[in-house]
């Protein structure tokens, strides 16, 4: 801007500070053509790193899609990986069939070799036992010839047998009550053999039938616990018209059985048998702790056991059932001897008292009919005797006074 030399001899400051402000005013006019070269550059460079990054996003596109392609072909080669494994799986299964197959081969023809020669022998053989099978025929007939037994003589000789077998005797016993004594009394008086016909494992003890159709051709005397099942009543129903059931006060046996434990307190391959199963510290606890165990456990399977049996007496006329009592054998042995040989029509000379001891060797403790009442507390007395139904004791005679 031009000021006049008149204005500024008038107004030399003001003259100053505009000669100030132009010269400011090319400077910053200067400055803002730098400004604006260096904006052009920058608009260049931005345009070509835009293209720049134009092609960086194509080439990006492209390695994305070529990585996509890697994946899918990296997943078919492991297909194709598993595809070559399951082959070679195959094949490796071919080849131990294909060697199996070649052993069994080889086995095969040895063992026609050696049936050959086995056929081959029974050939020889045959021709010896066919030579020797007409001789034997011919003495044979010799001796039929020469013997000629009438069949008066057969039927006289089945008389007798008949008469001498005797009828076998079932027994199915309350435990601890006397089972061993009472089986080999009979078994040595009457020269019978006894037989276990059912599997021994109270109170699901159950008849074997191959044991108890043996027992029904005579002369054996059973020992056995079975329970008046339907399988085991079923089985005896079909071969026999009558059997014994053989008791003792509920509250005694189990007193008996508490005792009997003892055997197994060194634990045998028996005492995993035992049902109910025992406490791991049974033989650790006092002998009132053991007791309750048996006035809550053993008793209650003896009360239903005799239960049973008294309904299956009651409930047919099939079988006729026998009931007999451990106090009858103690107070009078002969008179339960003979009551038995009565019942199975079996003459008394038949029976030859034998001299059996009534101890540890026939399972015979000590023969007490009431040690419950010293051995129990008056509290396990009154819970035992309560499992007692009133009507089986009192056709028993266990007494349910306390």
């Amino acid at each position: 801007m031009h000021i006049p030399k008149m204005v500024r001899r008038l107004f030399p400051k003001l003259s100053a500070e505009c000669d100030a402000l132009e010269a400011r005013e090319r400077v910053l006019k200067q400055r803002l053509a730098t400004l604006s070269e260096q904006l052009q550059v920058v608009d260049a460079q931005n345009q070509a790193l835009n293209a720049q990054n134009q092609s960086l996003d194509d080439e990006s596109n492209d390695l994305k899609s070529e990585i996509v392609a890697l994946r899918e072909l990296e997943g078919k080669s492991k297909q194709v990986e598993a595809q070559n494994a399951a082959l070679q799986e195959s094949v490796d299964a071919a080849d131990k069939i294909i060697s199996e197959q070649h052993t069994l081969r080889v086995a095969l023809e040895a063992k026609y070799v050696s049936l050959r020669e086995e056929a081959d022998a029974v050939s020889e053989k045959l021709e010896t036992v066919s030579k020797t099978l007409s001789d034997v025929t011919h003495e044979r007939d010799a001796m039929i010839h020469a013997v000629q037994i009438s069949d008066a003589k057969y039927d006289e000789l089945v008389a007798r047998w008949d008469a001498y077998r005797l009828p076998s005797i079932i027994i199915s016993t309350m435990p601890k009550s006397g089972t061993y004594y009472i089986s080999n009394h009979l078994s040595k008086g009457l020269h019978c053999k006894t037989r276990i016909i059912s599997n021994q494992y109270f109170p699901y003890d159950a008849i074997r039938y191959s044991e108890i159709k043996e027992a029904s051709l005579g002369s054996y005397i059973t020992q056995d616990h079975f329970p008046a099942s339907p399988t085991n009543t079923h089985f005896i129903s079909q071969l026999f018209d009558r059997a014994v059931c053989h008791l003792r006060d509920p509250r005694q046996a189990m007193l008996s059985y508490i005792h009997y434990l003892e055997g197994f307190k060194g634990g045998d391959d028996t005492f995993a048998l035992i049902y109910p199963r025992l406490p791991d510290d049974f033989f650790e606890l006092p002998i009132e702790s053991r007791l309750d165990w048996g006035v809550d456990n053993w008793l209650p399977l003896l009360v239903e056991w005799t239960a049973q049996w008294v309904e299956f007496a009651e409930g047919q006329d099939k079988v006729t059932v026998k009931f007999t009592r451990f106090e009858d054998l103690v107070s009078d042995e002969e008179a339960f001897t003979q009551d038995i040989l009565d019942f199975y029509g079996i003459p008394q000379p038949r029976f030859i008292p034998p001299v059996l001891k009534k101890d540890g060797d026939v399972h015979f403790r000590s023969g007490l009919i009431d040690e419950w009442r010293s051995a129990l507390t008056p509290d396990q007395q009154e819970r035992a005797t309560a499992q007692i139904p009133l009507q089986i004791a009192k056709r028993f005679g266990w007494s349910l006074d306390l």
